[in-house]
C-alpha cells in the first residue's frame, strides 16, 4: 500500500443501486468528526466493473483503483475536490466546520495532508460506488481495511425514480448522456449502446420491455447477490426503507460499525432523511409488470426483505 494509507485513515465504500439511497447515507455518515463524502467517482466506480466484464486484467484494475484513491484522498484532504455548491447533496457546507475548512485550505503539500491527518488523530473518507455489490472481493483486495455499507431499497421505488430519469429510454439507450460502461447492439436497424449488467442473450428481452420495466430489470441484475444475512466484520447491510422509519437507531448502528461519532450537523441530516417519503407502491409494480420480471423481483425480495 502507498505512503499515504500508512496514516491513520479509515476509507468507507458505500455499494448498490442507483437511486437507492448511497447519497443520503453518504451524507450522514460524513457528519461525523474529520469525515468526507465523496459521490460517484467515475474511475473507482468503473475499474472493478472493467475487471468483472474482462475488459481490463483484475491485476491492472487492482493497481489503477489503489493509484486514484490515494490520489483522490489526498486532494480531498487538501479541499481541491471538495464540493462548495450548497444545494448539491454532496456540498461541504452539511458536513464541514468552516474553522476545519480554512484549516485544511491552507495546506499546499502531500505532506502537509499526511501531517493534518496524524494530526487529528485520524480521517474518514467515504465513497459512494453504484452498481459494485458483486465487486467485495475486489474492493478488499484493493484496499483491505476499507469498511463497506451495502444499501438496498425496494425495486418498485428503485425503478419508479429511474424512469423518471429517463435513463433506460430508447432514445437514452441510442446516445447516452448519462456516463456508464456499455457495449454495442444492432437491433431493427438502431444501434444501441446497452448496459454492462444486461446478461448476454437478453438483449432482445430488454429492449422489448417498457421502462419502468427495464428498471426493474436493472434493479434485479444489481441485487441479485445481496447478502443481508451475511454477517462480516469490515461490511454491514442497510434497508433504505429503515432508514427513512427509525433514522436514529440506523444511523447508530452505521456509527457503532464505523468507529464514528456524531456533530452538531448530524442530526440536520437526520432530520432530513426521516422525511422521505417512498413514491411507488406494489399496486404500481403488480400492474406494469411480465410475470418474468415478478418472479425475479419477488425472489430478491423474500431473500432480503422476508
Amino acid at each position: 500500500m502507498n505512503n499515504l494509507f500508512k496514516m491513520p485513515l479509515k476509507v468507507v465504500f458505500i455499494v448498490g443501486a442507483c437511486r437507492s439511497g448511497k447519497t443520503s447515507i453518504g451524507q450522514l455518515v460524513s457528519t461525523s468528526e474529520n469525515t468526507e463524502f465523496v459521490d460517484e467517482p467515475l474511475l473507482l466506480v468503473s475499474l472493478p466493473i472493467l475487471s468483472k466484464i474482462g475488459k481490463i486484467e483484475r491485476k491492472e484494475a487492482i493497481s489503477l483503483f489503489r493509484l486514484y484513491l490515494e490520489e483522490l484522498v489526498c486532494d480531498i484532504i487538501l479541499m481541491r475536490r471538495s464540493n462548495f455548491r450548497p444545494y448539491d447533496n454532496s456540498t461541504v457546507w452539511k458536513n464541514t466546520n468552516t474553522a476545519e475548512m480554512l484549516k485544511r485550505i491552507s495546506l499546499k503539500r502531500r505532506v502537509d495532508a499526511y501531517n493534518y491527518v496524524c494530526d487529528n488523530k485520524g480521517f474518514t473518507v467515504v465513497i459512494s460506488l453504484p452498481d459494485n455489490i458483486e465487486n467485495f472481493n475486489f474492493i478488499k483486495e484493493a484496499h483491505p481495511d476499507s469498511k463497506i455499507i451495502e444499501v438496498m431499497r425496494d425495486g418498485v421505488n428503485v425503478a419508479e425514480l429511474i424512469r423518471e430519469k429517463k435513463w433506460f429510454s430508447d432514445s437514452n439507450l441510442i446516445s447516452p448522456f448519462n456516463a456508464t460502461i456499455t457495449r454495442k447492439f444492432i437491433n431493427k436497424n438502431n444501434t444501441y449502446q446497452l448496459p454492462w449488467w444486461i446478461e448476454s442473450g437478453d438483449e432482445s428481452l430488454f429492449l422489448s420491455l417498457s421502462e419502468y420495466e427495464r428498471c426493474l430489470y436493472y434493479w434485479c441484475q444489481i441485487n441479485k447477490i445481496a447478502h443481508p444475512s451475511q454477517e462480516l466484520p469490515d461490511k454491514i447491510f442497510v434497508k433504505f426503507e429503515e432508514l427513512i422509519d427509525e433514522t436514529s437507531k440506523v444511523r447508530r448502528s452505521m456509527f457503532n460499525f464505523l468507529g464514528a461519532e456524531e456533530t452538531n450537523f448530524t442530526s440536520m441530516i437526520e432530520s432530513e432523511i426521516s422525511e422521505f417519503k417512498e413514491i411507488s407502491s406494489v399496486d404500481d409494480y403488480n400492474g406494469k409488470t411480465k410475470e418474468l420480471l415478478r418472479i425475479k423481483y419477488t425472489e430478491i425480495m423474500r431473500k432480503n426483505y422476508g
